[in-house]
């Protein structure tokens, strides 16, 4: 079977067999669709429904209007029979409009009748032209309007329309906001499929049956705290409106309010147990159910959980992972290794790094390892005496300064052949002017750094293979060499 949602145009394809019910409400929507186009949006739909009243019955302002609207109707699809007809006395007459609705029903029949097939078409053929104004009636009870299929689909809104048998219908991941749709358009479906007459009585077409289908699902959900401060709010209300002091009916003075009906403020559970005056209307829930959804998803997005405001997986709310510090020195050395492929004479003249300071002497007896208070040796008058005391005095000089040379050289003395400490400085100052292979510096481009990282990333990602600890992606990796520079 074919079915193709119909637009105002009689070319649409909307082809109905009767083999699935669910299928029904589709092609009466789009039958609905075509008598608006070619009669208006009113009466249209009063002559598929077979609503249109009983011209015999009609009184005269009664009887104009009625008239008045059919103009209208013809008018927004063809204004200029409109214009004819409005000057025309037989069109302000039963007779004509008798002779009217029956055309109107016989091209409504004619269209359903080639747009149906199989089963389908052999009710509307035992409908008949004859009886065209029931058609609707007749194909809604014999395909999507009684029978054991409705009462099963009433059974299965009653359930809340879980996906599966067994399954919650608010299951964790759902999307509640589609969920909310999908419930709400079961209940308009089943309204219209009830005969008008009993619709006013019809329990699972009421908003309010709906309201009480949605509440009992989400219970034990992460949706209940939401529900149950909206149904607070509602409670407050309540009991403000029954508090205030009203207008009477000859609107001479005030009604104070009766002390009986404040019973919604004495006991919440028995209120709710026998009247439905607790229950917040579909627009409130619904929006609030939807508020609460999409704040879940903002969360799950950010990577938080939505009770603690923690990140997903117990790290902190800025969710970054940062390398192990064991691995930093193995980082530096595979940059170095990468420049080195990519930059000629890169790494020529390696700069070694600063040595530690020298383990601290004691100043009791002048050995290292413990501090004077942990001395074991006796303690010696004055203080600083001793070896310590003259390994002080050899270490400093005149003016305080430290007299004893390290054997780093001076980078700033290699870089640019000056030094602001001269003499005093603690460095070793070499002069390179003389070496074949002078210090070559070079100017990286943007692109030449994100080569050299690119490179790094790689040899790290080589030298990690078969190893312990936390994995990372080429981003977390290449973010970090980044810093680097």
């Amino acid at each position: 079977m074919s079915v193709t949602d119909g637009d105002t145009k009689e070319s649409s394809t909307v082809m109905f067999d009767g083999d699935k019910n669910k299928d029904f409400i589709t092609f009466e929507k789009s039958i609905g669709r075509w008598c608006r186009s070619k009669y208006g949006t009113s009466i249209g739909n009063k002559l598929w429904r077979n609503e249109m009243p009983a011209l015999a019955g009609l009184g005269y302002a009664e009887q104009v209007a009625h008239f008045q609207e059919v103009w209208e109707g013809i008018d927004a699809t063809n204004s200029t029979r409109a214009k004819h007809l409005y000057d025309n006395p037989a069109f302000w007459t039963n007779a004509w409009h008798e002779k009217w609705r029956i055309g109107a029903w016989d091209r409504i029949f004619d269209y359903v009748d080639g747009k149906t097939d199989g089963q389908a078409a052999m009710e509307v053929a035992d409908v008949g032209m004859s009886k065209a104004s029931t058609l609707r009636r007749h194909l809604t009870k014999q395909f999507g309007g009684s029978g054991e299929d409705v009462r099963a689909r009433e059974l299965r809104f009653q359930n809340g329309m879980p996906r599966s048998q067994g399954e919650a219908p608010f299951y964790p991941g759902v999307n509640t906001q589609n969920k909310l749709r999908e419930l709400a358009a079961e209940r308009t479906a089943l309204w219209k499929m009830c005969a008008e007459d009993k619709r006013a009585l019809y329990e699972w077409g009421k908003e309010v049956s709906l309201v009480k289908i949605v509440m009992k699902y989400i219970r034990g959900t992460e949706y209940e705290p939401c529900v149950e401060a909206l149904l607070q709010e509602i409670k407050i209300q309540k009991q403000v409106a029954k508090s205030v002091p009203t207008v009477n009916a000859a609107g001479t003075g005030l009604v104070m309010p009766d002390a009986s009906t404040m019973e919604l403020s004495t006991d919440d559970w028995e209120f709710r147990n026998y009247s439905d005056a607790w229950l917040p209307s579909w627009d409130q829930l619904r929006t609030r159910l939807v508020s609460t959804y999409k704040t879940i998803e903002f969360r799950k997005e950010e990577g938080l959980q939505s009770s603690g405001g923690q990140a997903v997986g117990g790290k902190n709310n800025n969710n970054q992972r940062k390398l192990p510090s064991m691995l930093v020195k193995e980082v530096r050395s595979a940059v170095k290794e990468a420049v080195a492929m990519i930059v000629p004479g890169f790494g020529t003249a390696p700069v070694p790094m600063r040595d530690s300071r020298p383990p601290m002497e004691c100043w009791n007896c002048g050995k290292t390892g413990h501090k004077s208070f942990e001395c074991p040796a006796p303690k010696k008058e004055g203080g600083n005496k001793g070896k310590a005391k003259r390994s002080w005095d050899k270490k400093k000089g005149v003016d305080g300064m430290s007299t004893q040379k390290s054997d780093e050289v001076c980078r700033a003395f290699r870089d640019t052949g000056r030094c602001r400490w001269g003499e005093k400085c603690k460095f070793v100052h070499v002069d390179r002017s003389a070496e074949k292979t002078p210090i070559k510096k070079f100017n990286l481009t943007k692109r030449q750094r994100k080569e050299i990282t690119a490179a790094a990333v790689q040899t790290i990602k080589a030298a990690s293979k078969g190893g312990d600890g936390n994995q990372y992606d080429d981003g977390e990796l290449e973010g970090y060499l980044k810093s680097f520079w």
